[in-house]
């Protein structure tokens, strides 16, 4: 900001004058604005929505899926920007150099141009660094969310790999699927077309899914009319009893599969060799 506000106006034609000075009132407007504005919203989410709307998947295994994609996301990004960011500070010194240079020569339009130059990519390198404070606060904000989901995972399974991924799938489509049907039918009674399918894909019959959902809202419309409070983990353990029920169906859709874990085995006894 700084550097941009160093224009001097004998830069511009006296026909331009107008707008230099609209720039620089503009700058320095943003460089007030700028200790709040790029300090406090200068990454994608709050902590509120990283740990509500988006790890918000029906198993921790999916959760950790989550947070994996959006860190390699961001670490793609930053291994970009960091380099962007060295690649601008050295540009600096250059245009710099050139721009003492010309200066020297009594070339001062290229001096100054040079100068320009230099400006500019003082300007992207502190965009670039502005970047990198934002996504580093992203990824403290998931670290920590991490750090719990895999302690749950492993003091469920005592430790978390592939194989207790896949196992865990099993439960998460289940309790996806019926929360699904539970919405609509919260909405319209019954069970849309495509959820059925949806369903039926995994072994459940909708019919079935129904009467254990009919059940599971007239228990709550129950409570709430005796004016107790409906918790999230109410649903959640609904949830978990729909996948411990209907387990047996869908390992038995996947044996009818020839569904197995044994590729995962022998990738394992394949990197010990």
């Amino acid at each position: 900001m700084d550097l941009i506000k160093q224009q001097t106006n004998s830069l511009y034609p006296v026909e331009t004058q107008d707008i230099s000075q609209r720039i620089e009132k503009a700058v320095n407007q943003i460089a007030e604005m700028a200790p709040v504005v790029f300090k406090t919203w200068n990454r994608s989410h709050s902590d509120m929505t990283w740990n509500t709307m988006n790890l918000d998947h029906e198993t921790d295994t999916r959760n950790l899926r989550e947070i994996g994609a959006s860190i390699q996301r961001r670490r793609d990004a930053l291994t970009e920007v960091h380099f962007a960011y060295k690649e601008c500070l050295a540009n600096v010194k250059v245009h710099e150099e050139l721009a003492q240079e010309f200066y020297d020569q009594g070339k001062n339009a290229q001096g100054e141009r040079e100068m320009l130059f230099s400006q500019k990519e003082s300007a992207f390198a502190q965009m670039k660094h502005e970047a990198v404070m934002g996504a580093t606060k992203d990824i403290s904000a998931l670290k920590a969310s991490y750090d719990k989901i895999l302690d749950r995972i492993v003091a469920k399974h005592g430790k978390f790999d592939e194989e207790i991924f896949e196992k865990e799938e099993k439960e998460y489509w289940i309790r996806r699927l019926m929360v699904q049907a539970m919405r609509d039918v919260r909405m319209t009674k019954n069970i849309q077309v495509g959820a059925q399918r949806d369903l039926e894909q995994i072994g459940i019959e909708p019919l079935e899914a129904l009467s254990d959902i009919l059940h599971y809202l007239h228990t709550v419309e129950k409570r709430l009319s005796v004016g107790e409070e409906i918790l999230r983990e109410d649903r959640d353990k609904w949830a978990e009893g729909c996948a411990k029920k209907y387990m047996s169906r869908l390992t038995k859709k996947l044996d009818n599969m020839g569904c197995t874990l044994d590729h995962l085995y022998r990738l394992e006894e394949s990197d010990g060799d």
